[in-house]
């Protein structure tokens, strides 16, 4: 957790842990031995009086403290994982004693009756009780704890709540997910406390990251509630990986420390006269229609505004659009920032279409989508994509086309590749048809999308995809430049199988999955194999050849990829070495990606 200075002063942050699993534990930062307190009633949790002289400590004067205490915690876990295996051994314990003493019973039964005596069988134990996540208490606990100054609580969870306060009941989503008529339902949140506790926490500015480590359903669409309305961030680690997983890890967090942010903000749109603003779509708390309330904000915070007509406008004059956000500063000073925007008024569907921007366009169809998704469910939401394309086709073509163009498919120019980025968002992991994709994967692409600055959705929904084979012949191609720092990339492909050759090598970056596929052709010449991974033989890529052999050039295309502008992670990806025919799961995790074959996914 971590709590903001008073508005009054200039003083820094301060920052404080409650780390939980069967209860929660507070640590004594007052003492050189940061002692453990403990409370075990999740129904009802309370703070450790006095918590704002024991737990909290200031992020500039004592970070040697903070690290002793991070260097600690993997001690203080090992406690905690050993009380609980010394409490599944007192189980056992107790239940082979309640079979010896059923066993005693029934032998004493069968000699008074005479009956013949029993083979002797296996004692089967039921399993203990499973590891308990009191994920809720520690929610209830971060809010009382910062309700008075507000704050940001960075939230880490491997599993389902499953005691104490905020207990979800598992959805058995399988007689749901997939049907029709049913999974509209499984996006929807649950009611009761994880709704209420993130209205409450939004109205104090408490803001919640969530960072999820779970490798089974976690009912990520009720919890992931906190992040969506208190406007912080959400990432899901499913089966983590420490030595693929830890640079998103501490990209992450890096994010949630250091990157520029307000609280306690509130947003408003503004237009003359003749427009009005119609809603507001994002991640926020909304207690009045004309605002947006922010317990966090941050640069790259992405909000869509609709605009609807009131009146007609005059073509001969402007109209204006204002956003005015007034915020507090990590340091505690309150600002204002306003940003107007000055637009010419056109009277012609011709003006129109000639001055549409394409991101904007292709983010309106993803809300929309979602819209429809959690409201009608993924099938509606893919069909009102395609009617709403032909729609804008069928205007175009009736009132900007001029002559006649018999079987000619007319599109606008800045909007030619808005079927292709609507087509792959049907296919992205947040609208794909079938079951494949696990539900919480759905549900934390569909806040991705939500949350995604408008310049990285297009390569986010269509990934790059560039051919390696002919590196050899452009010795340009790969090179760093020494003024900007920029590497000279090969030119992109498209995504269809069709462009995959037996001779050729060809990397993918696909950033819904955060992966980095290398596929290499069966039939890769020894040439192109020197140039990018300087062995002879393609076959060992991945087994006695890895990545601190390939090429420079190599090297350079595959960092400026995973790291260079446009990319969502912010750190290194998983790569992923695919051989032609050898890794069948992992090659047709590859060819999902091509968008634009009508077969995949």
């Amino acid at each position: 957790m971590i709590r903001r200075p008073p508005r009054s002063t200039l003083s820094s942050s301060s920052a404080a842990s409650d780390v939980y699993k069967r209860q929660l534990h507070f640590y004594n930062f007052s003492s050189p031995q940061i002692p453990q307190m403990v409370v075990t009633d999740t129904e009802n949790p309370f703070v450790p009086i006095p918590f704002t002289l024991m737990c909290w400590l200031e992020l500039d004067s004592d970070m040697e403290r903070i690290d002793q205490f991070l260097d600690t915690l993997p001690q203080y876990a090992q406690d905690v994982a050993d009380d609980e295996a010394a409490q599944h051994s007192q189980y056992y314990t107790q239940m082979q004693q309640r079979q010896g003493q059923q066993s005693r019973s029934t032998d004493k039964n069968n000699a008074a009756t005479n009956k013949k005596d029993k083979k002797d069988e296996d004692v089967i134990l039921p399993p203990p009780p499973q590891g308990e996540a009191c994920f809720g208490a520690a929610v209830k606990i971060a809010s009382l704890i910062l309700s008075e100054s507000g704050g940001k609580v960075i939230l880490t969870g491997s599993k389902l709540p499953t005691k104490g306060l905020g207990t979800i009941k598992v959805r058995d989503i399988t007689k749901m997910y997939g049907v029709e008529a049913e999974e509209k339902n499984i996006y929807r949140p649950i009611d009761g406390f994880y709704p209420t506790i993130a209205t409450e926490c939004a109205k104090r500015q408490i803001s919640f990251d969530l960072l999820m480590f779970a490798n089974e359903y976690c009912e990520l669409q009720t919890i992931g509630q906190l992040c969506h309305l208190t406007g912080g961030s959400q990432v899901l680690f499913r089966n983590y990986d420490p030595h693929y997983d830890t640079h998103r890890l501490h990209a992450a967090i890096d994010a949630s420390l250091t990157q520029e942010a307000g609280y306690a903000a509130i947003l408003r749109v503004r237009c003359s006269t003749g427009l009005r603003i119609k809603g507001y779509h994002g991640h926020f708390l909304s207690q009045d229609p004309h605002d947006m309330d922010l317990a966090s904000v941050t640069g790259s915070s992405t909000f869509m505004v609709d605009l609807q007509h009131e009146n007609v406008l005059d073509a001969k004059q402007h109209t204006y659009i204002q956003a005015a956000l007034l915020y507090t500063t990590r340091s505690g000073r309150r600002r204002v920032r306003v940003h107007t925007l000055k637009m010419p008024i056109c009277n012609t569907y011709v003006s129109l279409f000639r001055n549409l921007d394409l991101e904007a366009c292709t983010f309106a169809v993803v809300k929309d989508a979602i819209h429809d998704v959690v409201n009608k469910g993924p099938t509606v939401a893919r069909t009102n994509i395609t009617d709403r394309i032909l729609k804008l086709l069928t205007a175009y073509r009736r009132h900007c086309s001029t002559g006649t163009h018999s079987g000619q498919l007319l599109m606008p120019e800045l909007l030619k590749l808005l079927p292709l980025f609507s087509l792959a968002i049907m296919k992205s992991d947040a609208l794909v048809a079938g079951t494949m994709t696990p539900f919480d994967d759905r549900i934390q692409n569909i806040f991705d999308l939500l949350t995604m600055p408008s310049y990285r959705l297009l390569p986010f929904l269509y990934p790059r995809f560039y051919a390696l084979h002919n590196l050899y012949a452009h010795t340009s191609v790969g090179v760093i430049n020494p003024t900007n720092g920029a590497v000279l990339m090969p030119p992109l492909m498209q995504l269809t199988a069709d462009t995959v050759m037996m001779y050729g090598v060809y990397l993918l970056h696909d950033q819904q999955a955060r992966i980095l596929y290398i596929w290499i052709g069966s039939q890769v010449t020894a040439k192109a194999s020197m140039a990018l991974f300087d062995c002879e033989d393609a076959k060992s890529v991945g087994s006695s050849v890895h990545f601190e052999q390939f090429s420079s050039r190599l090297q350079n295309i595959i960092n400026y990829v995973i790291s260079g502008p446009g990319a969502v992670s912010g750190g290194k990806d998983k790569m992923m070495i695919v051989h032609e025919g050898k890794d069948k799961g992992i090659e047709e995790a590859f060819f999902r990606n091509m968008v634009e074959d009508e077969n995949f996914p």
